[in-house]
This record gives C-alpha cells, sequence and structure tokens, in this order.
C-alpha cells in the first residue's frame, strides 16, 4: 500500500509516503480472525532491531495475546546498509511502518502523527491502543 499523508502549516507544506506499510494485515477484522481487543504501537528508530525483536519474542508475543496486534512506527535512514536491514524485517514479520521523512528527534511530531493516522485508517476495530517506545517494557 503506497499511501501518504500531507502535513500542512503556515510555513510547511509536504507530503510523505509510506515506505513500508502492512495497511490492513495487522488488523484483520474478517470472521475468521479473532477480535482485536488492543493494538500496541511501538516508536522505534531504524536503527534498532534487536529491540524490535526482542519485543516480539517477549512481552507482545502474540502466541501469549492472540487478541492483540503489534506494529512498528519508523521514520526513514539514510544508511542503505540498515534500511536493507527493515526491508528484510518488514518481508517476514510484516510489521513495519515507516514513512519517508528522516527519522530524528526533531521529527519526532511527524512520527506521531503518521501513528495516529495509520491506526484511524488501518485498525479501526481495535477497542484499545497502547502506543509505547522500544526501550519500555509492559508489564
Amino acid at each position: 500500500v503506497n499511501e501518504s499523508f500531507s502535513l500542512t502549516s503556515k510555513n510547511n507544506n509536504n507530503t510523505f509516503k509510506y515506505l513500508k506499510n502492512p495497511g490492513w494485515s495487522i488488523c484483520d477484522n474478517s470472521s475468521s480472525s479473532p477480535s482485536i481487543d488492543l493494538l500496541i504501537y511501538v516508536h522505534s528508530t531504524p536503527s534498532n532491531l534487536k529491540n524490535r525483536l526482542l519485543i516480539r519474542e517477549t512481552w507482545a508475543k502474540r502466541g501469549l495475546f492472540p487478541q492483540t496486534r503489534l506494529v512498528f512506527m519508523l521514520g526513514s535512514t539514510q544508511n542503505k546498509t540498515i534500511q536493507h536491514k527493515i526491508e528484510l524485517e518488514s518481508q517476514i514479520y510484516n510489521d513495519i511502518v515507516q514513512q519517508n521523512f528522516d527519522d530524528s528527534y526533531r521529527n519526532l511530531t511527524l512520527k506521531c502523527i503518521m501513528s495516529l493516522e495509520w491506526v484511524s485508517n488501518y485498525c479501526t476495530s481495535a477497542k484499545y491502543v497502547l502506543k509505547t517506545d522500544d526501550d519500555v517494557i509492559v508489564r
């Protein structure tokens, strides 16, 4: 899915495009899928592959919580090696949302907007939504 959103203000007129977007596959609400009680979206930086793997294997493991969905929110990176790893990770797990703005502390607002927009477009069936970061353990 290659859609975009616009962030427009008096001094800013940018359109950001999805580089990675699992779309409706995260929150598939077909009759064969269980209802979604909780969507967890995690702000992550492109280089934090180990943190994302740890989250998938521990507190957000889908087998432990079948009615929970997980998605990671990333901006872009200029590092081709890291981007290649994200491509592979996305193919394996299909839980990466990435847009073409520079992933930096300064652009955290863009990541927040992207995240909320993605949730409102692709996961409207979730009863609850939890935002966290990739350096947090949820109990």
